[in-house]
């Protein structure tokens, strides 16, 4: 299941410029962290006070807007953040649909010390269906891959993929542990097709991940798992969301 989700940002201040700082993952986990509280704090605790896997991916984009200086020039025309929320288990969609649903009945509140916030409607994302070995994939945020020895990676050219989907199939296999789709982790192929490096600091660290369009390859089920779940580490914290551009 795939939502999005419209925020408005709006100036407390309006002698200030509507501006948010680059990093703004913390700020918009924050956001979803308040929902999930709202409506199911049993659940809330359960996923941010222990260490569980997050069987979901992220992502933000800002219509309209620009990078100046390390900060988001937001437009003042109508929702200006729109966040995609993706996973492939049912019941955990249900809950974030709630929380979604919940933000969005709380009218205006505050986002941060200069912004305020209005949630919209949300709506579901219709999804292709995988049938095929085949298929390239769009990143919608970054994706965040790191080899076994804490050293992030990033795809760019073919001297790449080999390191590259060694450390990728590790934490997928790890993702999905308990999974029959483990079986077919081994056959599992990431290419880049145009793609280039990025550096994100979503909570203080400085992370090197890659973005843009990749090829893969392998068992259709297991495609369509990574896609909804998220590709690589740190999906749960706006990293690993993609979407199909086309099946091959």
């Amino acid at each position: 299941m795939r939502y999005r989700l419209p925020i408005l940002l709006m100036l407390r201040d309006q002698s200030k410029e509507l501006l948010l700082d680059i990093s703004y993952q913390s700020k918009m986990l924050s956001l979803v962290k308040r929902g999930l509280s709202g409506t199911n704090p049993e659940l809330f605790h359960k996923m941010y006070d222990e260490n569980v896997q997050k069987k979901f991916a992220m992502s933000v984009y800002f219509p309209y807007s620009k990078i100046e200086n390390k900060k988001i020039i937001l437009s003042s025309d109508g929702p200006n953040a729109v966040l995609y929320f993706s996973t492939a288990d049912n019941k955990l969609a249900l809950e974030f649909y709630n929380a979604f649903i919940w933000l969005n009945h709380q009218g205006v509140f505050s986002f941060d010390k200069n912004l305020n916030c209005k949630i919209g409607k949300l709506s579901i994302v219709n999804e292709p269906v995988i049938f095929t070995e085949k298929v390239l994939i769009k990143t919608m945020s970054p994706l965040v891959v790191r080899d076994d020895n804490g050293r992030f990676l990033s795809c760019i050219t073919d001297d790449d993929v080999n390191d590259y989907n060694s450390s990728l199939k590790h934490i997928t296999s790890m993702k999905l542990s308990g999974s029959n789709l483990c079986n077919f982790v081994d056959e599992l192929v990431i290419s880049p097709i145009r793609t280039k490096k990025t550096v994100i600091k979503p909570f203080d660290i400085y992370i090197e991940a890659t973005t843009g369009i990749f090829e893969i390859n392998g068992n259709p089920a297991l495609i369509d798992r990574m896609i909804k779940e998220g590709i690589g580490e740190k999906c749960g914290s706006f990293a690993g969301l993609c979407k199909v551009m086309e099946k091959v």
